[in-house]
């Protein structure tokens, strides 16, 4: 007798919604970047990203090469350098949005970017922020858009150099575009009684390999860049610093670009140093800009970072069980399982 073969464990799970009434709470007015704050933080934080499974780069740079008697497709380091001079980057705008996506999850926040059909799915009260005198705390971080007003959010982040040497081109499954369900636009397996379940992440797994090449940044890859902030509190660096995977308690890499579902892109963020700039209270008599600087770094930074989190706590921006799902999903420990190859 035939037999179905049995579908690969599909390699994503879902984090349930923040409490509405937390979400409607937790909207005020946005602070803003024409001054400096009192008691809040400008300055950044310099990172280390560490690949833990190939990152895509979607640089372009293969082209077809000269082997024996055919030809064959190959990354093309050199001819690349030489031609264009430059060098490949991640995005800063792509680490954002990976960054921002974790930080909705942890914290009583609107869901920001749905479509029509998603957003009948959703309770009213997490409809994306449209009022920038009532903002989420992801909104008031990272910004809203909106066709009247906007509100430029106080969080960018800086483009990290990748060195050519460390890109490779790889061969990977296939993707496939979701099943989608009857009349909703979604699978079924993404709804709980008519509405959606959560917000969805994929797993770390080992990287699968297929049919399609892609060009990638090679695992255990260092790579550095920079967060910034403009008026931001001790709460919600914390809220920031979490969200990175680096709460001292719940721990986890993240996920950053595309191949998310076959087992790429896997990054553990590292917070490396801390340049903080004195709030407008005592600037004015701190002389000299650079006076006005103060870098934290070793034993002093992770003091600093767990205050912050335990800020972030105390104040309710920081939802710890929401955090606790977070780093259930993103387990380092499923590293060790298989990405599936074809559809599940």
């Amino acid at each position: 007798m035939y037999r179905q073969p049995t579908r690969p464990e599909k390699p994503y799970q879902f984090v349930s919604f923040s409490p509405e009434p937390l979400v409607n709470q937790e909207r005020k007015k946005g602070i803003g970047q024409d001054r400096l704050a009192e008691k809040s933080f400008t300055g950044w934080l310099e990172l280390e990203l560490v690949t833990l499974t190939p990152l895509q780069v979607a640089s372009g740079i293969i082209d077809f090469h000269t082997k024996g008697q055919g030809q064959e497709l190959a990354l093309a380091h050199q001819s690349v350098r030489k031609r264009t001079g430059q060098a490949p980057i991640i995005p800063g705008a792509s680490f954002k949005g990976a960054l921002r996506s974790l930080v909705e999850a942890v914290s009583p926040s609107c869901v920001s970017i749905v479509n029509d059909k998603v957003r009948a799915l959703l309770p009213k009260s997490l409809f994306r922020c449209q009022d920038v005198q009532k903002l989420c705390p992801a909104c008031r971080l990272f910004g809203m858009s909106g066709a009247e007003k906007g509100y430029m959010g106080r969080i960018s982040i800086a483009d990290g150099v990748v060195p050519l040497e460390k890109l490779d081109m790889i061969d990977t499954p296939l993707l496939w575009t979701p099943a989608r369900g009857r009349g909703r636009g979604l699978p079924p397996l993404y709804l709980d009684k008519g509405k959606l379940k959560g917000r969805k992440f994929y797993e770390h797994r080992k990287t699968a390999f297929g049919p399609e090449p892609r060009i990638v940044i090679k695992e255990n890859t260092t790579i550095q860049t920079s967060l910034y902030f403009t008026n931001v509190n001790e709460a919600e660096l914390g809220l920031i610093i979490a969200a990175l995977g680096n709460h001292p308690d719940y721990s986890f890499p993240i996920k950053i670009g595309a191949g998310k579902p076959i087992g790429m892109g896997s990054v553990e963020v590292r917070v490396k140093a801390a340049v903080l700039l004195m709030d407008s209270a005592n600037l004015r008599n701190a002389g000299r800009l650079g006076k006005a600087l103060t870098r934290i770094e070793g034993d002093p930074l992770k003091r600093q970072l767990v205050a912050m989190v335990q800020k972030a706590e105390a104040q309710g921006l920081l939802l710890v069980e929401k955090l606790k799902e977070v780093a259930r999903v993103l387990d380092r420990n499923n590293l060790k399982k298989e990405a599936p190859r074809g559809p599940y």
